[in-house]
């Protein structure tokens, strides 16, 4: 069973991500990139549940709201780092996730793998840039102390579709 199906895709696909000690998957409720690509759809979710591999609730991880500093949030997403530094005076930010069981959790540790582009800049734009700026790199190493070394950074790159969003806000504020 885990040659195949929604487990096997899931963790394969490295689409566990790691955040503040807390292993999820973006909800994939109507996302066009994890169904098409990553063939995830509902009834897969049902059987992550009943496998007991994530949690039946739909939940929320929250960024918090900055006031007048800066903050950073980390996320490991397979061999990836992906570091948001979140802009002053921002609001909470909530993302929609599939939190892993204690069972899940166990199993992402059995699969090494990389994720692709696509993925963090979903990541990314869940988390909103004009927040604040999102880079990532490659993961060298995992310390026994919990620190993490990592290659130099580089932005998330925007996706096609925030491409296309930018150059019509520049058509129409150029036509003002």
């Amino acid at each position: 069973m885990l040659q195949s199906g929604p487990v096997f895709k899931a963790v394969k696909n490295t689409l566990a991500i790691k955040s503040s000690g807390v292993s999820f998957i973006l909800n994939f409720k109507n996302e066009k990139l994890l169904e098409e690509k990553y063939q995830l759809f509902f009834p897969d979710r049902l059987l992550l549940e009943e496998l007991g591999f994530i949690t039946a609730n739909d939940l929320s991880f929250k960024i918090p709201k900055t006031e007048n500093t800066k903050a950073q949030e980390v996320f490991l997403v397979g061999d990836k780092i992906v570091l948001f530094e979140k802009l002053e005076n921002k609001p909470e930010l909530p993302l929609s996730i599939l939190v892993f069981t204690k069972i899940g959790q166990e199993l992402l540790k059995l699969v090494k793998s990389t994720p692709e582009l696509d993925y963090i800049q979903l990541l990314a734009t869940k988390i909103n840039r004009i927040n604040g700026s999102i880079k990532y790199g490659q993961i060298l190493a995992e310390l026994p102390n919990g620190q993490i070394r990592y290659t130099n950074l580089i932005d998330v790159p925007l996706t096609d579709q925030e491409v296309d969003q930018e150059r019509k806000q520049k058509a129409a504020e150029e036509k003002k």
